[in-house]
């Protein structure tokens, strides 16, 4: 092998490692780029899921009073359902012992979403000094009240942020 056929391969090879270098660098950038959009994605569902959708499914900073749980995650067992079969049963009476124990600002911040068709839903607002949003009879205790107000709820405040007055309209008294 003669010298310049020595350095004619030694180019080639450096050549052909270069590239091999390059078409890594490109794989490893497209990984983590990836990589990145798939973490971001991940996190802005995750995000979504708290915020927005079980915030609007169920109710934030809100409280129920019931005998047994709303929901049920994971395994319940017989000993539980038994403990809760022997909690009292929750009354109308019952509301104002409530409505006591809350703290005096939070009935101002209070919306009554909707009046269910149960007897106790109408002794309670009334106690608590509260017309409800919507009165449409309904008795599903999944908050299918509450979802049906939120819009009222959220088309008001708009309105209160959003809405212009007389004075930035430019409207005169004429």
């Amino acid at each position: 092998m003669s010298f310049f056929q020595a350095v004619r391969l030694a180019w080639e090879t450096i050549r052909v490692q270069k590239l091999k270098s390059f078409f890594t660098v490109i794989g490893v950038t497209i990984g983590v780029t990836f990589l990145i959009a798939v973490v971001s994605i991940v996190s802005g569902m995750g995000r979504y899921m708290k915020d927005d959708l079980i915030g609007k499914l169920i109710a934030v900073n809100s409280f129920n009073l019931r005998q047994r749980p709303d929901i049920q995650l994971g395994d319940v067992t017989q000993d539980d359902l038994r403990e809760w079969r022997k909690r009292p049963h929750i009354m109308d009476s019952d509301v104002p012992a409530v409505a006591a124990a809350l703290a005096p600002d939070v009935l101002a911040c209070c919306v009554a979403g909707h009046r269910s068709h149960e007897p106790g839903a109408t002794a309670a607002l009334d106690h608590l000094g509260l017309a409800p949003l919507l009165d449409l009879g309904m008795r599903l205790g999944e908050g299918s009240g509450a979802c049906l107000a939120l819009p009222v709820v959220e088309a008001a405040a708009r309105l209160l942020r959003e809405m212009a007055t007389f004075d930035s309209a430019g409207v005169s008294e004429k």
